[in-house]
């Protein structure tokens, strides 16, 4: 997926549903996204999304065209890959962490 997006090729898609999970929990949604190749064949994957997707909104596709089936992901201008969501939230929980255990220190000392 990575590779997908950086050096992937890139298409409009569009949000085609949303579904939601058993139990109806609102953090429980599952994004549908769908795009044309250019040798005209539809690809639907599922992705992360924001809850402002909305179904019919326009999204930018990355994926690597020698398997595009499995590669595909959401990419473009207000949508990170999960790769890079997961990065800045642990780079995020490290920095919290570190001023935490200075504040500590220093508090301490």
């Amino acid at each position: 997926m990575n590779r997908a997006l950086r050096a992937g090729i890139r298409a409009e898609g569009t949000c085609v549903r949303i579904e939601q999970e058993p139990y109806n929990r609102s953090d429980a949604r599952q994004h549908f996204f769908a795009f044309r190749t250019p040798d005209g064949r539809q690809i639907e994957f599922e992705d992360l999304a924001s809850r402002s997707i909305r179904v019919g909104d326009p999204v930018t596709v990355a994926y690597d065209p020698a398997d595009p089936d499995r590669t595909a992901t959401v990419a473009g201008r207000g949508h990170w890959s999960p790769v890079l969501q997961y990065g800045v939230l642990v780079v995020g929980c490290g920095l919290a962490a570190a001023g935490f255990a200075a504040v500590l220190i220093f508090t301490v000392v």
